[in-house]
């Protein structure tokens, strides 16, 4: 049965259930004009236990098309992750491909890399060990390209606003709405009959902005150079 079909069928089986529901609750009303005769009443009590044998072959019905329904999906459901795992599968081993491949060139140009920038920082303390304590030091090709400065906090937006507060102790009024304004713009709020709680207009202002960062020190280029499982080639 396909699915479209099954569908069809349950929605006709909910449609005959609620009719058979609607039924079973006439079939008390005639049960006192049925007790004339033992014949009239023997046929009113078929009719009920028809009905409610009825409503109930319908309640199993929709039961088992619901079940069968959602085995369905969950059917459905199971083949389509096995053909995206499939296909994951796949696509990983094109890439475990790729990293055998280009990882080898990508790793060997980085190791040159990181031989350099040794190279140099052994230039780099020489020559600082020789300058002048004022003189000012090399600074390293490594810190120059990875090096971050702090950053101050950086405002986007500022906006200023009239809020109420609560006059006897300058608390933020948590439902502004709900304060009614007197004319010299003092406010209130209603409490318990008689009572009513004095507020008043605070400025405030609201700022968006961008957090501050610290200086960033990074880790040496070749100590951060952590590559395992790829073997280089000779330099």
């Amino acid at each position: 049965m396909s699915k479209k079909t099954a569908k069809q069928q349950l929605h006709g089986a909910r449609a005959d259930l609620a009719a058979a529901e609607a039924n079973l609750r006439v079939v008390p009303e005639s049960k006192l004009g049925a007790t004339d005769t033992p014949t009239s009443f023997d046929a009113w009590r078929r009719e009920r236990d028809s009905a409610v044998l009825e409503v109930e072959r319908l309640s199993k019905l929709i039961e088992r098309l619901e079940a069968a329904m959602i085995e369905d999906t969950l059917r459905e459901q199971q083949a389509a992750l096995r053909k995206r795992t499939d296909a994951q599968q796949q696509a990983n081993e094109v890439l475990a491909q790729r990293i055998q491949k280009e990882g080898q060139a990508a790793i060997d140009v980085l190791l040159t890399l990181a031989r350099d920038i040794a190279a140099a920082e052994i230039v780099d303390a020489e020559i600082n060990t020789q300058l002048r304590d004022d003189a000012d030091r090399i600074v390293g090709a490594d810190m120059l390209a990875r090096y971050r400065p702090p950053a101050p906090r950086e405002t986007i937006s500022e906006t200023k606003t009239s809020l109420w507060v609560f006059a006897a102790n300058g608390n933020l009024v948590g439902d502004q709405d709900e304060v009614q304004e007197w004319a010299d713009g003092r406010g209130f709020l209603v409490g318990a009959p008689g009572h009513r709680t004095q507020c008043v207009r605070r400025g405030f202002r609201s700022i968006e902005y961008i957090e501050a960062e610290p200086h960033q020190h990074p880790e040496p280029f070749y100590g951060a150079l952590r590559l395992s499982g790829i073997t280089s080639g000779p330099a």
